[in-house]
């Protein structure tokens, strides 16, 4: 092969791929989704702690999953339900005094498969996201919620 084979090759697959990024950003600004999830972004990297200035959103999804877990409920669907519970407890900013409710408001048998299925973080307190719960500042702990008999 001859250098102008080559430099000719080159320019070409260099073209095809500026063109594919041309075309790949344009297909990426146009999708509806787009300005939201760049105000999320930002937001996120204002503000690291994990507060959000969409906490509405945070708000309506911990509500929608809480009524998704009792209709579930109502109609016997109980690993649904518990589901639903993670979810929302994965978004609340205290999910400990959450924990407290459910331990009331919930039978035995479920509220001990919804503390199983818990992620540490939550578990422990922590919040997801680093949105911090209460994590001993006089708040029930995970330890006022098990059940030493049960394994």
């Amino acid at each position: 092969m001859s250098w102008k084979t080559v430099g000719a090759c080159s320019c070409v697959a260099l073209s095809a791929f500026v063109g594919y990024c041309i075309y790949y950003d344009r297909k990426r600004r146009s999708h509806p989704e787009y300005k939201k999830n760049i105000l999320i972004r930002r937001s996120a990297a204002k503000n690291p702690n994990g507060s959000s200035a969409f906490k509405g959103d945070k708000d309506k999804y911990f509500m929608k999953e809480v009524r998704q877990a009792e209709e579930c409920l109502m109609q016997g669907g109980f690993d649904e339900a518990i589901e639903h519970l993670v979810n929302a407890l994965s978004v609340t900013s205290n999910p400990t005094q959450v924990l407290g409710a459910l331990s009331q408001s919930l039978p035995a048998p479920i509220f001990q498969a919804l503390i199983q299925r818990l992620p540490a973080s939550v578990a422990g307190g922590g919040g997801m996201g680093g949105m911090g719960g209460m994590g001993g500042m006089g708040g029930p702990s995970m330890e006022d919620f098990e059940d030493p008999g049960i394994d």
